[in-house]
């Protein structure tokens, strides 16, 4: 039972972070608790040289950190053991999972059992989250919470005419 509870937890970390954030999975599991800065409400993407992780593009990046996700963060932390170093822990200061992929195919699993299938969990929900955002916000503002380099990336992958609010901009129009 301790192992299931265990899994729940660590599949509620990957998707809270994930729906806050829009982190890729690599970002995810190779975070750490310290890069989690409460009094800036920021989140630290850096490389991990002690686990062989590098961040997508080289380029270190701070973002920001919705205040339901620090309030997740809190809690959680309040029932862990102090021994342990990353978001994804296995309760004694070492990565809950072995590699990322395994983390992807413990969401995946999850997700098959209640019957979506089809879809890459966690990538999902950073499309989700990406199309969202670019909708309400801006294609820019969709770049730029995605850590695209390129605006051809979050227009080509991320965003879909339909998620666009082309009505309200037709009705905008000055005449």
């Amino acid at each position: 039972m301790e192992r299931n509870k265990r899994a729940y937890q660590h599949r509620l970390r990957i998707f809270t972070m994930g729906k806050y954030t829009a982190l890729r999975r690599g970002e995810i599991w190779s975070l750490r608790l310290k890069d989690i800065d409460f009094r800036k409400k920021e989140i630290w993407i850096c490389d991990k040289p002690e686990i062989g992780w590098e961040i997508k593009g080289g380029h270190e990046e701070k973002i920001p950190a919705a205040d339901q996700l620090l309030e997740f963060i809190r809690k959680d932390i309040e029932n862990r053991n102090p021994k342990e170093i990353w978001y994804l822990d296995n309760g004694f200061g070492q990565l809950a999972y072995s590699t990322e992929h395994e983390m992807s195919r413990s969401m995946k699993r999850a997700w098959d059992s209640i019957g979506v299938k089809g879809i890459d969990p966690i990538h999902g929900i950073r499309r989700s989250v990406i199309t969202l955002i670019t909708a309400k916000y801006g294609l820019e503002v969709g770049k730029v919470f995605a850590l695209h380099r390129d605006i051809r990336t979050t227009m080509n992958h991320y965003v879909h005419g339909e998620s666009l609010p082309l009505r309200e901009a037709a009705n905008a129009l000055p005449f």
